[in-house]
């Protein structure tokens, strides 16, 4: 059974990030290759057990061992994970336009 789970990629280019987190500018805060973290879940019965901290934290590690200087993502403001991501180090860039292409729409603006 599957308990949890957290996609993880070594993104080399903007050209590349942009369509996986819908905003064009972030090459003006990174520098690549960079690290991309998202689509995590957990299993019902094994939420609030500290399972997606830790596969952030081993996806840390990987990237640690890649000599990875940024990590990106995507999140929706005032979500429960952004206190543990800013106490991380994390800076949010807001996405005013929020979630517009390649497949998906948010109702309301996002965070880089």
């Amino acid at each position: 059974e599957l308990l949890a789970t957290m996609r993880l990629e070594v993104i080399n280019s903007n050209e590349e990030l942009t369509p996986k987190i819908d905003y064009d500018y972030l090459e003006k805060f990174i520098t690549f290759p960079c690290g991309l973290l998202g689509k995590a879940a957990t299993h019902p019965n094994y939420r609030n057990k500290g399972l997606n901290s830790l596969l952030r934290y081993r996806a840390y590690q990987y990237f640690y061992n890649l000599n990875i200087k940024y990590v990106a993502g995507t999140v929706i403001p005032h979500a429960p994970r952004t206190k543990l991501l800013k106490e991380l180090g994390y800076e949010f860039i807001d996405n005013l336009n929020g979630w517009h292409r390649y497949g998906y729409q948010s109702e309301n603006a996002t965070q880089v």
